[in-house]
C-alpha cells in the first residue's frame, strides 16, 4: 500500500533483519534495518539519552509508522524526541478478527489508504531470479515456484 501510494518514496523497515530482508530492494522496502542494537535499546528506555546518530536516524523520516508493542509510550515519546512528527502507532498484536494483512492496514486508513486484496506478493530481484536458474525445468516450459512461508506456529494460522 505505501509503495503504491508512495512509489518515490525511501522506504525503510526497522525490525528483525533476517525477516524483513525479505522486503528488502524487493519493491517494498529500500533499506533495512536491525531493530537488535545496543544504541537502539535506549529507545525503550524512559528519560534515556539517544545516541546522536539514531536522533538523526529518526528525525530524517516524514512518517515514521511502528508495530512495536509499546504500552506506555516509551518509544513513540523517545522517537518524537528526535524531531519526528509524524508518528502513527499500529497494533502490535494481531488477533484471529481479520487476516493478518488487513489488521496491519487499518492504521493507513489514517493517510487514506485502502487495502484492496490482502495477498502477498514477492517481488524477485534480478539475483534472487539468477540464483535459482538451475532449477530449470528440462522440457523448456515455464518454471513455476510455490512459497508458504507458513505463520510461524500452529496457533498463528492467518
Amino acid at each position: 500500500m505505501l509503495r503504491d501510494r508512495f512509489p518515490h518514496a525511501h522506504l525503510e523497515i526497522l525490525g528483525s533483519k533476517h525477516i524483513a530482508s525479505l522486503a528488502q530492494k524487493r519493491f517494498y522496502a529500500d533499506e533495512v534495518r536491525s531493530i537488535e542494537s545496543a544504541a537502539l535499546a535506549k529507545f525503550f528506555a524512559k528519560d534515556a539519552e539517544l545516541p546522536s546518530d539514531l536522533v538523526a536516524y529518526f528525525a530524517s523520516f516524514d512518517f515514521i509508522l511502528s508495530y512495536l508493542y509499546d504500552p506506555d509510550k516509551i518509544f513513540e515519546a523517545n522517537v518524537r524526541k528526535t524531531g519526528a512528527t509524524n508518528f502513527l502507532a499500529g497494533v502490535s498484536k494481531l488477533d484471529n478478527s481479520d487476516h493478518a494483512a488487513r489488521q496491519l492496514a487499518r492504521p493507513l486508513a489514517t493517510l487514506g489508504l485502502s487495502l484492496f486484496d490482502s495477498a502477498a506478493r514477492i517481488f524477485p530481484t534480478e539475483a534472487d531470479r539468477e540464483s535459482i536458474q538451475h532449477f530449470r525445468r528440462s522440457d523448456g516450459q515455464k518454471f513455476v515456484v510455490a512459497i508458504h512461508p507458513g505463520s510461524g506456529s500452529e496457533t498463528k494460522n492467518w
